[in-house]
């Protein structure tokens, strides 16, 4: 069965959702590329914080996955706001369960 499709309606998985990736490791990036897109999404990628910021400038992203994972990373982020806060190494199921649920929210 398509997982894009639930009861003959579309699922949230399909839904114009726009996800800035930013990680200085390609084979990572690469990696929630695909699991991503394979939902749907639009994915945008950073290799660093710079570069992130120059995305972020040129438009809005429903969400943002960052590969920074220092313990004070973490709390800063949950400090903004952060919805979700994933550590390095976390699994592709955790990630896009809660881009899912964030993007049906």
């Amino acid at each position: 069965m398509d997982e894009t499709k639930q009861n003959g309606n579309v699922s949230p998985c399909t839904m114009s959702i726009r996800i800035l990736v930013v990680d200085d490791v390609e084979i990572v990036r690469n990696i929630l590329r695909g699991k991503l897109e394979s939902c749907g999404y639009e994915v945008v990628e950073a290799s660093d914080g710079q570069k992130a910021i120059r995305r972020l400038d040129e438009g809005a992203f429903d969400v943002v996955i960052s590969g920074a994972g220092d313990d004070l990373y973490l709390d800063n982020a949950r400090g903004l706001g952060a919805s979700r806060v994933f550590a390095k190494p976390f699994a592709l199921g955790e990630i896009a369960a809660a881009v899912k649920e964030l993007a049906s929210a």
